[in-house]
Order: structure tokens, then C-alpha cells, then sequence
């Protein structure tokens, strides 16, 4: 059975008259979403026993009335955390990671981003986080945008006001949060904890140019897309890879780590399983340049880390 030409309200009909139960929508968007995902491969993580748990939860209390979602079975976004699933934003970085909180409204979204910088410190300590501040979709005063006087007053209060005060705080007398998602990650860059790419002020004015936001769409434009590479790439955060022999992890030392590295990257593939290096540490590893990364690579690392040890000069050159 599928319901894919039933309208959210219809859904809501049927289960607040109990013509179908939440399980039985919640099975059947299931098996819909395995017949396609082959073909689609529209998702990272198919959280079943989750959403069947869930929805044998609503139909014991009962379906709310009241409520157009209550029993209806959603998607989210792979970089909206979720509580105890696997929320990768489809990053190697993330692969395995599972959060300790939900995703909530702006209003705590300060929280969010305090526990996220926490869990990817602990995650691996010497990481370099470059996060961006958080543009303005609707600050489009220098920009052509074609539209009258009455809209573009009417942007103009909704940016200078609440979207203002969500991004920037309550400096100006607003109410709606007393500390701005901006405000927050610069405090945080501050304090060394991360890099902040202030991707905020390179849209400021000019949303229309940057920002989809003439076809309703938040997201960036190539235009924006451009200039937030742009803002990266001048900012010296990412610099230049030099490859260096038997330096996996990139610290600038060879070390017995690094050959650890590489034997759990050997048998990652050797099990069948996808390699996790990306090209520069693939480079690094293969340090006999057989074009190859296996045990012969990590013997290598550790002889030239004993070398090194002793007060000699190593060379991984045959």
C-alpha cells in the first residue's frame, strides 16, 4: 500500500478516524522508500526501528487531533542533528557520528553549536574547525532586485529587526535572543577554539546577488557559492599541503601513530571496506612509492621513527 497521493491533511483525516494507524503509514513509507532508494539514493541513514517505535507510541496515546503532524512520518536533513542517529551532513569527517541532543529552534541553536564544537574537539583534538557566521537572506538594500518600494521596505524591517536580533543579538533593543548565533561563534573564535569565516558580512546588502531568495530559496547562488570560496581561500585557513613523506595525520612529525594509521587504512580495504584517506594522506602513506599502501608502508614509518629516535637522519628513500 502507498499513500504517496494523499495530502498531509488527508493523512491526518485518515488517522485521527483511525482508518489507518500511524505503524501502518509509517510501514508503508518505509517500503516505499526501499523500493526507490536503489535508484534515488536519497538517504544517508534510514532510521526504521526508530521511526516504528515512535509511531507505535503515537497510536498507543492516541493521534492528536489537533495537530496536522501528529502519526505523519518526515525527513531530515543529514546535517539537522538528531538524537542517538547517526547525523554524518554526508562528511568523512562524521561518519560515525551520533549526537546527544535534538535539533531545536534558533532560540537554542547557541546551545547546538556550543555541544557541536565540544563533540568534534573530542572527537579529534588537533582538528582545525572553520565554521561560517550566518548571512542574512533578506538584506538586499544595494542590490538591482526589481521590486517596489513597499516589498523592499517590508524586507528592510524583517532584516533590520528579528533576523538582525537572531544573528546579532539584542544590542539594538530587541527580545528575541539576548546572544546572536554570530555573536556566539565570534566569542568562540575568540577563544581559539575555532576559525570563523565571516561569510555574514561579504552578503550583507546584497542578498538579492548572493542569495536565491528571488525564487523563494535561502540557499546561495553560484554568485554566493563564488564568493564564500573566495572568503576561504584568501582567508590562509586552509593551507598548502605539502605531502610529506610518513606524515599521516599532518602534525609534521613521523611517528609510530602515523604507521598505525596507516595499517588500520590497510586492513579498512583489505575487509572490503571503503578507504578513509583522502589523496594528500594517500601520498604520505605510500612511502616505498610502489603505488600501494600496505604493511611494507607502516614498517617503513616505524624504522625511519627508530632512526629518528636515535639520533639519526632517516630517509625513506631506497
Amino acid at each position: 500500500m502507498t499513500f504517496n497521493n494523499k495530502t498531509i491533511e488527508d493523512l491526518h483525516n485518515l488517522l485521527v478516524s483511525k482508518e489507518i494507524s500511524a505503524t501502518e503509514l509509517t510501514q508503508a513509507t518505509l517500503e516505499d522508500i526501499k523500493s526507490r532508494e536503489t535508484a534515488i539514493n536519497a538517504f544517508v541513514t534510514i532510521a526504521e526501528e526508530q521511526a516504528l517505535a515512535q509511531a507505535k507510541a503515537i497510536d498507543e496515546a492516541g493521534i492528536d487531533a489537533d495537530n496536522v503532524l501528529s502519526g505523519i512520518p518526515l525527513a531530515v536533513k543529514d546535517n539537522i542533528s538528531t538524537d542517538g542517529i547517526l547525523t554524518t551532513a554526508a562528511s568523512k569527517m562524521l561518519y560515525n557520528y551520533e549526537p546527544i541532543f535534538d535539533a531545536t529552534a534558533v532560540a537554542n541553536a547557541n546551545t547546538n553549536i556550543d555541544s557541536i564544537i565540544l563533540q568534534l574537539k573530542s572527537t579529534n583534538d588537533h582538528a582545525k574547525l572553520v565554521f561560517q557566521t550566518v548571512y542574512d537572506p533578506l538584506s538586499v538594500d544595494q542590490d538591482d532586485t526589481g521590486l517596489s518600494s513597499n516589498a523592499l521596505s517590508m524586507l528592510s524591517t524583517f532584516s533590520n529587526g528579528q533576523m538582525y536580533q537572531y544573528l546579532n543579538g539584542s544590542a539594538n533593543g530587541g527580545t528575541y535572543i539576548p546572544v546572536g548565533l554570530n555573536q556566539n561563534l565570534q566569542t568562540h573564535a575568540q577563544n581559539g577554539e575555532i576559525y570563523l569565516a565571516d561569510v555574514y558580512n561579504i552578503f550583507l546588502h546584497h542578498a538579492w546577488t548572493n542569495v536565491n531568495i528571488a525564487n523563494a530559496d535561502v540557499h546561495p547562488t553560484a554568485t554566493g557559492h563564488a564568493a564564500i570560496a573566495n572568503l576561504l581561500i584568501d582567508s590562509g585557513y586552509f593551507p598548502t599541503v605539502t605531502n610529506t613523506a610518513g606524515d599521516i595525520d599532518g602534525d609534521g612529525n613521523v611517528a609510530v601513530s602515523d604507521a598505525v594509521a596507516v595499517l588500520t587504512e590497510y586492513a579498512r580495504v583489505a575487509a572490503g571496506n571503503e578507504a578513509q584517506f583522502n589523496p594528500a594522506q594517500k601520498k604520505s602513506a605510500d612511502v616505498n612509492g610502489d603505488g600501494m599502501i600496505d604493511v611494507s608502508d607502516a614498517v617503513g614509518i616505524l624504522v625511519y621513527y627508530a632512526k629518528q629516535a636515535a639520533g639519526q637522519t632517516p630517509s625513506f628513500n631506497p
